[in-house]
């Protein structure tokens, strides 16, 4: 029996330190900058970006801070100025809410009559031929400067809404490692965990490919190897950080999110960082899908080098996820959403809206197993509470 074929989509890459140089030697007339609401300007490197784009001949104009999550409202109000200036290139530098903005406007640079619905359709974009986006990181973890996805919050529901399409996969992604060297611990660890939420969903996925898998491990790798010190300021471990990211993006870019993405609601609803949401779900979500993933969970387990007797996939399975748990209370990451204070009450008003968006994702509908809506349910209050199965302990 004959498969379809697929396609390996990914952004070419320019990483390394001193990349941001690379913008010297972009050719157009017009670079329209997306950028954050400080910190890139604070430390020097929106600066920097804006040098290296005029010693390449263009008129740079910064159209865009995002200071928050990215939202409908937000690109609705950078619209005009992007139609105004008429860019060549898009340059997205900043974390994944600058990347994801920097997306959606690429959209309606390109397609400047098309509205959300249309842009929200799976797969639905136009071909965009005439601007370009370079997108540049400052954060490790959401892998957008590789990835064929914009995540914004749609300002009429507060839920998060996909642009799906390889359409808006970057021009090219540079990855300079000067850039997260400046993360706070905390966003380091919280960024980190959400790249190996791709790494380990993308694996799991019913439609990962060996491609998919292997990059996926070696993320696994790297950030088991290198968070602990990457949170402590080590700049050699953030640069593995910082490449570990892009290739759980290349991963998941290829394959799909799980069920920690598709229950990641709680995020703008309760104004949860979508990292630290990750890591307070996965290690339910993940025993959960145990019993029909434990080969992949395995493997898993030996990439992160975990010391255990016996080769058996269910007893590596569980180890890996205890190591897991182990490597989010190294770096300071909470085990529930009660200690993030989000309110019992108003999280139980919230759960029948969470538990019927997790179950229409397109990510719960490819992952190793598909939870009843009795069983997500118990998945979004179990997550809440932080009790977790006996295999992984109190």
């Amino acid at each position: 029996m004959t498969e379809a074929p697929r396609t390996f989509l990914n952004a070419p890459l320019v990483f390394g330190r001193g990349s941001l140089a690379h913008l010297s030697r972009l050719e157009g007339r017009r670079a329209a900058v997306v950028t954050d609401d400080g910190p890139m300007e604070r430390l020097g490197f929106l600066a920097q970006a804006q040098d290296y784009l005029r010693q390449a001949g263009f008129d740079v104009r910064v159209v865009a801070r995002v200071g928050c999550e990215p939202s409908t409202a937000l690109v609705d109000q950078a619209r005009p100025a992007i139609a105004d200036f008429k860019p060549d290139w898009l340059v997205a530098l900043g974390g994944g809410s600058v990347l994801d903005t920097a997306k959606a406007l690429w959209v309606f640079c390109e397609n400047a009559d098309l509205d959300w619905p249309a842009a929200f359709q799976f797969n639905g974009l136009p071909a965009m031929r005439r601007t370009r986006l370079a997108a540049i990181p400052s954060t490790s973890g959401t892998g957008s400067e590789t990835s064929r996805v914009a995540v914004l919050v749609d300002a009429k529901t507060g839920l998060k809404r996909l642009i799906f399409s390889p359409e808006i996969i970057p021009s090219v992604a540079i990855l300079d490692p000067a850039l997260p060297a400046t993360m706070p611990p905390a966003l380091a660890a919280a960024s980190a965990f959400d790249a190996l939420s791709h790494a380990i969903e993308a694996s799991l996925a019913v439609i990962a490919s060996e491609f998919t898998v292997t990059l996926a491990l070696g993320a696994i790798r790297l950030i088991f190897d290198h968070l602990p010190a990457a949170c402590r300021g080590d700049l050699t471990a953030r640069e593995q950080v910082h490449y570990a990211a892009t290739t759980a993006a290349m991963a998941i870019n290829n394959s799909t999110a799980g069920l920690a993405h598709a229950m990641d609601q709680v995020g703008p609803l309760f104004g949860v960082p979508h990292g630290v949401v990750c890591a307070v779900l996965m290690p339910h979500t993940l025993s959960f899908s145990l019993p029909a993933a434990s080969g992949r969970l395995a493997a898993m387990a030996q990439a992160a080098a975990q010391e255990v007797e016996g080769r058996d996939p269910t007893t590596l399975a569980w180890a890996f996820l205890r190591g897991l748990v182990a490597l989010q209370r190294q770096v300071g990451l909470p085990l529930s959403f009660r200690d993030l204070g989000i309110p019992e009450a108003a999280y139980a008003a919230q759960v029948d809206r969470l538990v019927e968006a997790a179950l229409v994702s397109g990510s719960t509908r490819l992952a190793p197993r598909i939870p009843t809506a009795t069983e997500a349910r118990q998945l979004f209050l179990r997550a809440y509470d932080g009790v977790m199965p006996a295999e992984l302990g109190s």
